[in-house]
């Protein structure tokens, strides 16, 4: 298991006891959560990584993880994550047209 992994792993379970608590409090999917942390957190979507370290209160940083968001992608994960479930929808939507 590598470092980040590992690391979000013992924070959910010192944090809130079960990746079901976990999710039940951040609305990330248990099953989304389970195969991250099964499979290594580096084969996640990384806007769900930043959404999982941020209720975690964990910094990515070059110690973690080879990429470090800038001040601009977290502003745009926080804007994004501020979204009622029909905003969400709608830029996810948008972002798989462009792919």
């Amino acid at each position: 298991m590598d470092k980040l992994t590992s690391l979000i792993n013992d924070k959910i379970h010192e944090q809130y006891k079960s990746i079901r608590a976990f999710s039940d409090k951040t609305g990330i999917p248990q099953s989304t959560l389970s195969s991250a942390l099964k499979s290594g957190i580096g084969n996640t979507n990384f806007a769900t990584v930043c959404l999982i370290c941020k209720h975690l209160n964990i910094e990515l940083d070059n110690s973690l993880t080879s990429f470090s968001p800038t001040p601009n992608l977290i502003e745009k994960i926080d804007m994004y994550e501020s979204l009622d479930e029909d905003g969400r929808n709608k830029v996810d939507s948008t972002i798989k047209h462009i792919k």
